[in-house]
């Protein structure tokens, strides 16, 4: 009996309007959401890419969207691979630029005054052990004026002006 009632016309109308499904439409279902690609956002597509990932994943939309000419795929694959190299040459100069900002702090020295290590056994420090102090002061300012640290890495950078970009790429085969 229930089974007789659950079965009227106005039963299922309702549920057809639950779903969304009057006035009867079939091709209602197969425009859901759901089931549709989603378009290129064109935003994305406009943005400037800073990273090959970036190029690549444009291009991969582009190419589901089977927008692109044969031409214009090449392209991007070859702006793809030329953003890959320029990204790595700024990785070997960062590198260098932070090795030769390493090497002028060491050849600069950290700090002129020195600290005079205290006797625990005494409860002042000595005249003796200032004076000695002030002597290892000037010995190590003698030290660092024969050095000559601004010529050292004038002479340094020259060299890196120098030096071709060549020189220093490292290059990985597989």
């Amino acid at each position: 009996m229930a089974r007789k009632e659950g079965l009227t016309s106005s039963v299922i109308k309702n549920g057809w309007k639950a779903a969304s499904l009057v006035p009867w439409n079939p091709s209602k279902g197969l425009e859901s959401s759901q089931l549709k690609k989603t378009a290129l956002d064109a935003l994305s597509l406009f943005t400037t890419p800073t990273h090959e990932v970036h190029i690549i994943e444009a291009h991969t939309a582009l190419r589901k969207a089977k927008s692109l000419t044969f031409e214009t795929d090449i392209v991007l694959h070859k702006v793809g691979r030329s953003i890959g190299k320029l990204q790595a040459s700024i990785a070997i100069k960062d590198a260098e630029i932070k090795g030769l900002k390493s090497r002028l702090e060491e050849l600069q020295g950290q700090n002129k005054r020195r600290k005079i290590v205290a006797d625990p056994n005494a409860m002042f420090c000595g005249i003796n052990d200032i004076k000695q102090a002030l002597e290892e002061q000037k010995a190590a300012e003698a030290a660092r004026a024969e050095k000559k640290p601004e010529e050292e890495a004038k002479k340094a950078a020259a060299l890196m002006e120098q030096a071709k970009i060549d020189d220093h790429v490292i290059v990985f085969q597989i």
